[in-house]
């Protein structure tokens, strides 16, 4: 049983593929099997597959003969997979040379469900984003852990105990819903910070431009979501994390969609009203972010141009100020519970 099965959709990625396979392929742990799905990709993809293939036998090609979706190919990976730990990795992204011997040792030390490395994000124009603020808070508690699941290895039995999948004909949002049932699930969450994920933030990704198919997944996702964390139970500041980010997320998404005027958003604005009227703890959730309320007012009364506008009368920095208000207040009410824990021990 090799120690991890790294797996990677491949779809449309020649210009990037190559420096993705070297950094799996030349990994300080050897005890790996490589899983690439071509899930149809219309460029070159395949071939560079199989001249890698040829030159290492861990690498494992399962070739799609139509395009099936990144979802479809990340949950026939994780269902064809033997490794003790699954990785996650886009063809166009890339890790350090130890990261999945730094985390696997993590996992087996501290005895792990999930452990999560550092994640670093490239854009075209030269820029590095290192996301030191989100992955402070995420050591703090895994509520927070509901962004770039890649950044992660996971135990193979945790994902199959719980049938752990990614949303399956979900073009948008499919990943989140996967690293919401695999937190709520995970018994030992570790950080191991001496490794990066190197996310590439490309300007031809499938997740720039938004259109009509893009925003009825992301609210397909974000029911799934709600539906799982509304019907299980979890800490009440956890549901509230996770429950704000969502419905940050999705409200951005729909008022991007609007500006494009490329369809009728319309239909879906009852869709997502429905989400917000089914949140739990609705009236404080509301209270403690002006900028929801404030959306959930719009979309009641239909004030579509206010809707628009409102990320001029509340900027982007102030909605997040928002949302990292609530957590530095939630992360300092974990640290005044684990004293009180540590006090009443002493005692």
């Amino acid at each position: 049983m090799p120690k991890v099965s790294v797996i990677i959709p491949v779809y449309n990625t020649e210009n990037y593929l190559r420096k993705c396979l070297d950094s799996v392929c030349n990994q300080t742990l050897k005890d790996i099997e490589i899983i690439c799905i071509n899930d149809c990709s219309p460029d070159g993809c395949l071939d560079i597959l199989r001249e890698y293939a040829s030159k290492d036998a861990r690498i494992k090609i399962i070739d799609f003969k139509e395009n099936k979706g990144v979802a479809i190919a990340r949950n026939r990976g994780i269902e064809v997979a033997t490794g003790e730990f699954i990785g996650l990795l886009d063809s166009d992204d890339y890790v350090d040379l130890d990261f999945y011997e730094k985390l696997y040792n993590s996992a087996i030390k501290n005895n792990a469900d999930i452990v999560k490395s550092k994640l670093y994000t490239h854009k075209l124009n030269g820029t590095l984003e290192k996301h030191h603020e989100i992955f402070e808070k995420i050591k703090n508690n895994k509520a927070y852990f509901n962004m770039c699941f890649s950044s992660a290895i996971y135990s193979r039995e945790l994902l199959n105990k719980h049938n752990i999948r990614f949303l399956n004909n979900c073009i948008w949002g499919e990943d989140r819903y996967f690293v919401v049932l695999a937190s709520y699930y995970c018994k030992n969450f570790y950080i191991e910070d001496s490794v990066v994920f190197h996310y590439v933030n490309r300007s031809d990704s499938v997740t720039v431009e938004m259109n009509e198919k893009k925003l009825a997944s992301a609210i397909y996702s974000n029911e799934m979501i709600f539906n799982f964390i509304n019907t299980n139970t979890i800490d009440k500041e956890d549901y509230k994390i996770i429950a704000i980010d969502f419905m940050w997320d999705l409200l951005q998404v729909l008022i991007n969609s609007i500006k494009l005027q490329k369809f009728n958003t319309t239909p879906f604005y009852d869709k997502i009203l429905k989400i917000f009227e089914d949140v739990k703890f609705k009236n404080e959730i509301f209270k403690e972010n002006d900028f929801i309320n404030f959306q959930y007012e719009n979309l009641i009364n239909k004030n579509i141009d206010i809707l628009i506008d409102s990320n001029r009368i509340y900027n982007i920095r102030q909605q997040r100020k928002f949302i990292n208000n609530l957590r530095n207040k939630h992360i300092a009410n974990i640290k005044k519970k684990t004293s009180k824990v540590l006090e009443e021990r002493i005692k």
